[in-house]
């Protein structure tokens, strides 16, 4: 049986580490911070509480993370690079800076994520409804990387038009039209009558 007092000076010894660690994270508003120090995970509330964000922070104690300072680009782009990509349309914002998006293709997000369904991304900081864009996923939750360079602008230019004369999502055809593209579209109406927006009727 391990010695007791081994096993104590040890988690002693790594919350004076913990202490001592600065580490970059994403946060939404309201929400917490993790780390992983030797074997153990430790879960912060940030201060300010209200941060929403990229941000290096450094823990307070264990319970509380303060943000020092901002990330560079470059800081958050190695994050990300350790996430696996998901390419998803952007529908509707949900809340701050998170948006509602649906996956460019099904089978791949799946296999990727092990959903194909209308998933939140956090701290989307550019892009506009329907544009297509790639996010990062950490197993838990989806981050946005960038707009994808690589996809037509020209489709959810059309979309947008089609949900500004109140075309139903099952009625809008337009060259290079896919089944993603218009639950995209569904996705967005859905969310606008649960929001109390009527104007606008899904079948």
């Amino acid at each position: 049986m391990a010695d007791i007092r081994k096993i104590l000076s040890k988690l002693a010894a790594e919350e004076g580490q913990l202490l001592d660690t600065q580490f970059l994270a994403p946060c939404v508003g309201g929400g917490r911070v993790r780390i992983r120090v030797s074997s153990m995970v430790y879960t912060f509330q940030p201060q300010p509480r209200n941060f929403e964000g990229w941000a290096i922070f450094r823990p307070i104690n264990e319970e509380i993370a303060a943000v020092i300072e901002e990330p560079s680009w470059p800081q958050v782009a190695e994050y990300l690079q350790l996430l696996v990509p998901v390419r998803l349309h952007l529908a509707c914002v949900l809340q701050g800076q998170t948006w509602l998006a649906y996956p460019v293709n099904e089978s791949d997000a799946k296999q990727r994520t092990g959903v194909a369904k209308p998933v939140p991304v956090h701290l989307v900081t550019e892009g506009s409804q329907f544009e297509q864009i790639v996010a990062r996923w950490d197993g838990h939750c989806l981050w946005f990387e960038e707009i994808d360079r690589r996809a037509d602008p020209l489709p959810s230019e059309e979309l947008k038009a089609a949900l500004k004369k109140l075309i139903l999502p099952q009625e809008v055809r337009f060259k290079g039209m896919t089944p993603s593209m218009r639950t995209a579209d569904g996705a967005t109406g859905r969310l606008k009558i649960r929001q109390g927006d009527n104007s606008r009727q899904i079948a």
